[in-house]
């Protein structure tokens, strides 16, 4: 039982439930409550939540910069992660990586702000649910002073050595003087730069206030590079190249296994590939079923146990554009989770991939979204009635209009039979869509 510490400045993790990475020992029933760490942004997680049926619940995670609870690979499996509050991720709030038994229960958890995604899911069979995300995707800089402010249209902000650029925005809070602070806090403005310590504030007109006293703060709001708030990872990529080599290597550059490149060899992982809709004789027999490999380097993997160096004919990766994926993520149950896009970054409210056979119950959005659903399979199941089951929508909605067509989805690749790759659409016509308000579900 781990319970009721205070952790400032975690450069690693602040709790480490450490699961088998040798295959000698595992770490069961573990209870990790009632916690507050503060990373500091000096690297790392908030909690490696390991071991087997362990509960991680009511802690508290400031300033991680990769996760605020990471599942690690091995033995995690069917742990409860509940009631945590993660503040201000570099990356993911919550993280379910890839060589990992899954079987999470996830809930009732709050995200608040996560540089990427705010769950982040890479192996499946997870149930998901009664989770708040608010504004995934989104970079917060660090609050400062302001030295002072016009009232004018627009207004005009004096901070020293701002380091603003072009298309940032800017969260203003902090202001003390009572007309100041009822028009600005907690407003998120556009910005124009004036020069290397003026900014003003797009169509923020503050002509009627009196001059500014007081105190008054502003952070920068950046957009994340993967913008999502609840993520299954997509993985699957056309083969770039197989080597006829004992053992066959395996050309995938930048693949999913990049961040582990570097890290201690004691630290034993096992990784797995699955290839598909290889056509070419003799490469055709790697269809199918989970292949460990190896990391040579960041574009690199062999495959275990595998020669390829008696096979007829070099693998043709134009004429035969086969598939490779990681190991697989989907078979998630996403119950109702509360999706918030307050700073207008996130702009996928859930990405569930290419894994499939995941069931989705309707799910609560604020805010707008370029996307609510995106990338579903005819394997998932997407809940809903009537008018309201979420599509993907290829256009921001915005809280003026009335109504409008969600289009289902693009036309994407899909692997008919075994032995067949075809596009098409999917043939479901358009759906109408009424706009209730701006918080509607």
């Amino acid at each position: 039982i781990i319970s009721g510490n205070n952790i400032i400045g975690a450069k690693q993790c602040g709790i480490d439930i450490e699961p088998s990475m040798l295959n000698k020992h595992i770490v069961e029933g573990a209870l990790v409550t009632g916690n507050t760490i503060d990373c500091q942004s000096l690297g790392g997680r908030g909690i490696d939540a390991g071991g087997e049926a362990c509960s991680f619940t009511d802690n508290i995670i400031k300033n991680p910069v990769s996760a605020g609870i990471f599942l690690p690979e091995h033995d995690s499996k069917s742990n409860n992660i509940s009631g945590n509050s993660i503040i201000r991720s570099g990356k993911y709030g919550i993280w379910v990586p890839i060589k990992n038994y899954g079987s999470h229960l996830i809930t009732n958890n709050i995200v608040n702000i996560a540089g990427r995604s705010g769950i982040y899911i890479q192996k499946g069979w997870n149930i998901v649910t009664n989770n708040i995300v608010k504004d995934a995707g989104t970079i917060l800089g660090n609050l400062q002073d302001i030295q002072t402010a016009t009232s004018a249209n627009p207004c005009v902000i004096t901070l020293n050595n701002h380091g603003l650029s072009v298309g940032d925005r800017v969260r203003l809070s902090g202001f003390s003087h009572a007309d100041w602070k009822a028009k600005l806090n907690g407003v998120v403005s556009a910005i124009s730069i004036v020069n290397d310590n003026q900014f003003s504030l797009t169509s923020i007109d503050t002509s009627g206030l009196p001059a500014f006293s007081g105190r008054g703060r502003i952070e920068s709001v950046k957009g994340g590079s993967q913008n999502i708030g609840i993520q299954i990872v997509d993985q699957k990529k056309n083969i770039e190249a197989l080597s006829r080599s004992n053992p066959m290597i395996l050309t995938w550059t930048n693949h999913p296994f990049s961040e582990f490149v570097d890290e201690d060899p004691d630290d034993v992982r096992k990784f797995y590939v699955q290839f598909t809709g290889i056509k070419q004789a003799d490469w055709v027999n790697l269809n199918y079923g989970y292949r460990e490999v190896e990391i040579i380097d960041s574009t690199s993997l062999s495959v275990v146990g595998l020669n390829s160096s008696g096979f007829a004919a070099a693998y043709d990766a134009e004429v035969d554009p086969g598939k490779v994926n990681v190991d697989y993520a989907g078979h998630n149950m996403f119950g109702p989770n509360s999706l918030e896009n307050t700073l207008g970054k996130m702009f996928t409210a859930i990405n569930l991939g290419s894994s499939g056979y995941n069931d989705v119950y309707p799910q609560q959005y604020i805010g707008d979204y370029t996307y609510t659903i995106r990338n579903y399979l005819d394997t998932d199941y997407i809940r809903g009635t009537g008018k309201t089951t979420i599509m993907i929508s290829n256009r921001t909605l915005k809280p003026e209009e009335t109504g409008g067509i969600f289009t289902n989805r693009p036309d994407e690749e899909y692997v008919v039979s075994s032995d067949t790759t075809t596009t098409l659409p999917i043939a479901l016509a358009p759906l109408e869509f009424t706009f209730i308000s701006k918080n509607s579900n």
